[in-house]
């Protein structure tokens, strides 16, 4: 994921960072999930 920074607006960066984050936390949930059922199933 590419960030890009510019001072002239930090207002639109914030709203553009909280989707990015909730990203990053579904993928890491999904990868935890995954594990869980490769653990599970093997």
């Amino acid at each position: 994921m590419v960030y890009f920074y510019d001072p002239g607006d930090s207002e639109p960066k914030r709203k553009r960072l909280v989707p990015t984050i909730l990203l990053v936390i579904g993928f890491i949930l999904l990868a935890i999930i995954r594990i869980f059922l490769e653990e599970y199933i093997n």
